[in-house]
């Protein structure tokens, strides 16, 4: 890969943790991190654009699992719900969908210089999804709200179908379901009982400015990152390059029951103090 911190220097870092999937690539490997998604991997219509995007999903990331494993307090965002909503929607839409469930949005932005929100939607009747999530990061607060929302609305609508779709699948997850290996099982069990018990605590962290871009933040403060154009070659001249990035000094998405404990991002901010399974899809 390429140096962030100077793009004409190799960057290394275990192949695991650029390649996702959880089966060895070698006989007798060491497992650095069970890798079970390919966070930070962004397509875009330009390579800096693309870098971007990835950059931004790696730092969105970080902040969620400090928040919800490290139960590091984040702030809730002062925010006229109505209005904002009809920003976006019709108001029969709004009135129901707020007769139905209640909204809390929280920012996790912590030591980044993006905005990071977290989405949490919550059912008000027995027979609706209880408990649904969204993250997501930007340079503008009421387009970052706005992705959030609609990511958790995304996760809403396949807990709403999911009975219809695949009622055995529904009906298999249980409330003490334990070692969560997929991003199905945590959805539904929230689902239909919840959101846990967490505990919080205010960070250390100085709080971050919004200003420049992901990219010089990550070069300032993680020089030992780097990333990789894998453009396929049948969409060069399409418009659409692709990149991968790596900053192993952050915090990937891990299977919902197997955060990285030992990770340094983790231990030099109190550990894990909430041993349940997160909720992102």
């Amino acid at each position: 890969m390429h140096s962030f911190a100077d793009p004409a220097k190799p960057f290394f870092a275990p192949l695991q943790l650029v390649v996702s999937g959880g089966t060895n690539i070698y006989p007798e490997e060491k497992t650095y991190v069970p890798s079970p998604v390919s966070t930070g991997t962004a397509c875009h219509e330009t390579v800096l654009q693309a870098i971007d995007t990835a950059l931004i999903e790696c730092l969105q990331i970080d902040s969620f699992e400090l928040w919800w494993y490290g139960g590091l307090q984040g702030t809730p965002v002062d925010l006229d719900q109505r209005s904002f909503l009809r920003n976006h929607f019709d108001v029969d839409s709004i009135d129901q969908f707020l007769h139905d469930f209640s909204l809390s949005f929280t920012d996790i932005t912590f030591d980044k210089n993006i905005y990071i929100y977290v989405c949490e939607i919550y059912g008000k009747k027995r027979d609706l999804p209880r408990y649904t999530v969204g993250v997501q990061g930007g340079y503008d607060r009421e387009k970052t709200l706005y992705r959030c929302l609609m990511e958790a609305l995304c996760v809403l609508e396949y807990n709403m179908n999911l009975p219809w779709i695949n009622y055995d699948k529904w009906l298999s997850v249980e409330k003490d379901v334990k070692n969560i290996k997929n991003f199905d099982e945590n959805v539904i069990k929230y689902a239909k009982y919840g959101k846990p018990n967490l505990e919080f605590g205010a960070p250390n962290f100085v709080p971050g400015e919004v200003k420049d871009s992901a990219l010089s933040y990550v070069k300032k403060n993680y020089p030992r990152s780097g990333y990789l154009v894998i453009t396929a070659p049948e969409f060069e001249g399409l418009n659409l390059e692709v990149a991968r990035v790596c900053i192993p000094e952050l915090l990937p998405l891990s299977l919902p029951s197997y955060p990285p404990e030992h990770h340094p991002r983790f231990l030099s901010n109190g550990g894990i103090v909430n041993h349940v399974p997160h909720p992102l899809a």
